[in-house]
C-alpha cells in the first residue's frame, strides 16, 4: 500500500594507535556524526515508543517521514589495550605474580535517541495519533527536578505549550483516520536524553609451559555502575499527562534497571 523510505547520512572519523615503543599499547577511537531516517524502523513497531502497529496511515508512508528509532546524532567510542610491561621480562616468581597483566577499556558515549508524542484523547481503536500544538514548542528536553516517583526525573514540562488535542476527522469522529492537520508532530521528532558507559576487561596471565598459557580474567559491564536516563514511556501520551518524565536506570517501569555486572573466567591456551 505503500513504499518504503529510508536514509542515512553522517561523518566518521577514526583514530588509532599500536603498541607505541614499549608501551604495549593499542587504542581505537571512533567519532561518528550521522543522521538515520526512515518511516519505519522495524516491521512490527518494535521500538519501546511506539503507540501503533506500522505506519499510521499505509496510504500515506510520507507521513511517518521522520528520524529513525536509532538516530544517535553523535556517537564516541574509546577503546583500547594495555598490556603493561612491568616484570614483562623478568624471571621466576615476581614474573609470573606481577608480569602478564592486560587492562582492556571501551567507552562508549552518544547523544539520546528521538522519541515521539502521541495524543489518544479522540481514539477510538488502537492508532493515537502524534502530538499536535497550535504554538511552537522545544524538541530537546532538560534533566529538571525529581518527581514523586524514586528515580524520575522531569524531562520536558509541556504545561504552557499549546496543546491541541480538539481535532478529529470530520467523517469518522475520532482522530484515527487522515487527513491530518499540519499542526500534527513528526515521528520521533523529540529528542531523550544522552547516555555513556564504560566497560573494563583486567586479565592476568601465566606461562605454565613453552606452548601452554592460562588466563584469569575478571570482566565488568557498567563499570562505573552508572544509571543512564530514559523516557518514560508512559508519559508519551499527552492524553493523560502533559509532564515528560525520564527514569533513571530503567526504560520503563518494569524494565531491568542497569546496573553493575561482574564476571569472572579462567582461560587454558594451547
Amino acid at each position: 500500500a505503500g513504499k518504503g523510505f529510508s536514509d542515512y547520512h553522517g561523518l566518521n572519523f577514526r583514530g588509532e594507535i599500536q603498541d607505541v615503543g614499549s608501551t604495549g599499547l593499542t587504542m581505537k577511537m571512533n567519532y561518528t556524526w550521522s543522521h538515520a531516517i526512515d518511516n519505519l524502523s522495524d516491521v512490527f513497531s518494535g521500538s519501546f515508543n511506539n503507540f501503533n502497529l506500522g505506519l499510521m496511515d499505509p496510504f500515506n508512508p510520507g507521513l511517518d517521514k521522520g528520524n529513525a528509532s536509532f538516530d544517535a546524532r553523535q556517537r564516541f567510542v574509546l577503546s583500547g589495550i594495555w598490556d603493561i610491561p612491568a616484570f614483562k621480562s623478568g624471571r621466576g616468581l615476581g614474573r609470573q605474580l606481577l608480569g602478564g597483566w592486560t587492562l582492556a577499556p571501551i567507552f562508549v558515549a552518544q547523544t539520546g535517541n528521538p522519541f515521539t508524542l502521541y495524543d489518544s484523547t479522540n481514539a477510538q481503536f488502537w492508532v493515537s495519533a502524534r502530538a499536535m500544538f497550535d504554538g511552537p514548542v522545544d524538541r530537546k528536553g532538560t534533566l529538571g527536578a525529581p518527581t514523586s516517583t524514586p528515580n524520575n526525573f522531569t524531562w520536558m514540562n509541556l504545561a504552557n505549550a499549546k496543546i491541541n488535542s480538539n481535532w478529529v476527522n470530520p467523517i469518522t469522529g475520532n482522530s484515527e483516520f487522515g487527513p491530518f492537520p499540519s499542526n500534527m508532530t513528526g515521528r520521533n521528532a523529540f529528542t531523550g536524553p544522552g547516555s555513556y558507559n564504560l566497560d573494563l576487561g583486567l586479565y592476568k596471565s601465566f606461562q605454565m609451559t613453552e606452548t601452554t598459557k592460562a588466563q584469569f580474567r575478571l570482566e565488568t559491564y557498567n563499570s562505573l555502575n552508572h544509571s543512564n536516563l530514559y523516557v518514560n514511556t508512559a508519559d508519551v501520551d499527552l492524553a493523560a499527562t502533559s509532564l515528560i518524565s525520564a527514569n533513571r536506570g530503567r526504560a520503563c517501569a518494569n524494565c531491568t534497571p542497569s546496573r553493575r555486572n561482574v564476571q569472572l573466567a579462567l582461560k587454558f591456551t594451547f
